[in-house]
């Protein structure tokens, strides 16, 4: 059985590559992660991928972040040279309007101190909502096609569009259809299409 589920993203977010920097900066493949123009409303989620990729043991000591609309924690905190864990962001929609930065603090006291500094933003926006806030596909038997649908509303003026629909990854075909439009609202139906292709895992 294969479990799915797509989160809506109204922009390209986009991850800048770590650069070189202290060794625990090293150790992470991005250091920030931008949700774009979102509706009030949906729990925001990136997870950054930590790898020890040191010959030594190492330890994350703390995790706490600049602003208390996000919440962030070390899935693992001890990893020995090789291993690999996630700091796991959640940023709350609901609690912000206009451009939101937070700073997340990530210590480490093995092998030796060092702090690396992650970055979340997002726009939150009023003039539109997105119903249901997810496209989840539940579990799915390998070789079957998926598919969920959500309703994107734009209000207060009637030149919204969408210009075009994709996911993260190629497994997953989505389109937009236009359902309604009026002065002062636009509707919009999201599919999101599992391809029969995709291999077994989330």
């Amino acid at each position: 059985m294969l479990r799915y589920s797509l989160a809506l993203v109204m922009a390209l977010g986009v991850a800048s590559s770590a650069s070189a920097g202290t060794w625990a900066q090293g150790l992470f493949d991005e250091l920030s992660k931008d949700f774009g123009s979102v509706p009030r409303g949906p729990l925001l989620t990136h997870h950054f991928r930590v790898v020890n990729r040191t010959k030594q043991a190492v330890n994350v000591s703390s995790v706490r972040v600049s602003c208390g609309c996000v919440t962030a924690t070390a899935a693992k905190t001890h990893l020995e040279p090789g291993e690999e864990t996630t700091i796991y962001a959640t940023m709350d929609s609901t609690r912000f309007v206009g451009a939101k930065s937070v700073t997340i603090f990530v210590q480490f006291d093995q092998p030796s101190f060092d702090e690396v500094r992650l970055f979340v933003q997002a726009n939150g926006r009023n003039d539109f909502a997105v119903t249901p806030d997810t496209l989840s596909l539940g579990q799915i038997k390998r070789g079957t096609e998926a598919t969920a649908t959500t309703t994107v509303t734009f209000y207060g003026h009637n030149g919204a569009r969408i210009l075009e629909a994709k996911g993260e990854s190629n497994y997953v075909e989505a389109v937009a259809v236009e359902e309604r439009r009026t002065n002062f609202e636009g509707t919009y139906k999201l599919t999101a299409k599992l391809r029969s292709d995709t291999p077994v895992g989330k």
